[in-house]
Order: C-alpha cells, then structure tokens, then sequence
C-alpha cells in the first residue's frame, strides 16, 4: 500500500524519479538518525524532505559513498564481515527510500535490521586503524565513548515512548507543522476519556 500510495491519500508521486532525487538526503538523514538521534519522537521523512536544506543531500552522498570505500578497504585487507556491515546497512534503507517520498510518518523502526551491520562496520574499520597505527587500546577507547553516547541518547529517548500522550506530545514539539502528531495525541486523549483536551487539540 505504501509503495503505490494507498497507505497515504492524496499523494501521487513518480516514485522512481523522486526516490533517486533524495535517496543522498534520506541516506544522510538514515545515518544521522541513527549515530546522533537529536529527534527522539515519531519522524515524518516528506515533511522533512520538502524543507531539508540541500546540504542533507550532498552530506547524504558523501556518507553512502565513505561507507562504500569503507567496505571496499576493509574487504581487501581482509574482513570480509565487517565489509559486509556496511553493505547490511546501506542495503536496508532501501524501503526507506522508497517510501519516504510519501506522507510517512516512521523511520526509525528500519533501524532494526540494519543497525547491526553498520556497528559492525564501523568497528572493524576502527580495529583495522588501530592495529596499523594507533596507540594500544585506542579503539577500546573509542568504542567506550560511543557506547556511553548511544547510551545516553537512548535513556533520553525511552521517557517519550513509554505512552501515547508522551510520544505524540514529542511530536507536535518536533514538528508543529505535521498533522500526524496532533491526531495521535487526540486520538490517545479521546481513549483515556479527556474529551474537552482531546477537543481541543
């Protein structure tokens, strides 16, 4: 339904043409989200495509192509599984350029399947430079400060998804201008008997 536009009404789009245009800017926009996540609720990828500044595509491009490099030097000096990673990776947003060109409002649910491979990936890409260079116990360091990140950025994320009237709450914060937030928070409100809120929103 998503990819013939069923799921979103009134959207017509030549999805070919326009998943080409801003596949650089949703690969950028996949990776931002997943290694530094500043929105923590519901993410409307087609409101998000028409104001994105053209930077996101050019940023988009050079990561898809410095994770392709990545891959291609860690295949020949020989791991081969963390090349694969990023083929994983890069390889599973490919529904999200497909029907991120509509009215939808998810992505990080993608992130599942690929996440995997993209830590993999950048781990073997970190234990290659510093088996070549770096001071002993480099990567082990690095590695520490981007788990104690990701850590971070996830206990900041969990309160806003524990309900409804949280998550969507987030949502009309993030992003005042997508009707999508505003219909999940009256449609939790009206569950929850709070009528002249749910009116109102």
């Amino acid at each position: 339904h998503a990819l013939d536009g069923g799921a979103a009404a009134g959207v017509a789009l030549n999805l070919k043409t326009q998943a080409i245009v801003d596949g650089p800017a949703m690969l950028g926009k996949c990776t931002q989200a997943m290694l530094w996540p500043y929105e923590i609720s519901v993410n409307h990828l087609r409101r998000w495509l028409i104001t994105a500044h053209p930077a996101w595509w050019y940023g988009g491009a050079a990561a898809a192509t410095a994770q392709l490099v990545a891959a291609l030097w860690l295949w020949r000096r020989g791991q081969r599984a963390a090349a694969f990673g990023f083929l994983w990776w890069l390889g599973s947003l490919i529904p999200v350029l497909l029907i991120g060109v509509l009215g939808w409002p998810g992505l990080h649910r993608w992130f599942y399947m690929g996440s995997p491979g993209l830590a993999w990936g950048l781990y073997g890409v970190f234990a290659e430079l510093t088996r070549a260079r770096g001071p002993r116990g480099l990567g082990a360091g690095v590695a520490a400060v981007v788990v104690v990140a990701l850590t971070a950025q996830t206990q900041r994320a969990i309160p806003v998804w524990w309900s409804g009237d949280r998550l969507f709450g987030a949502m009309v914060d993030e992003h005042p201008d997508v009707a999508f937030g505003y219909i999940g928070l009256g449609a939790w409100l009206l569950e929850h008997h709070r009528y002249d809120e749910a009116e109102r929103i």
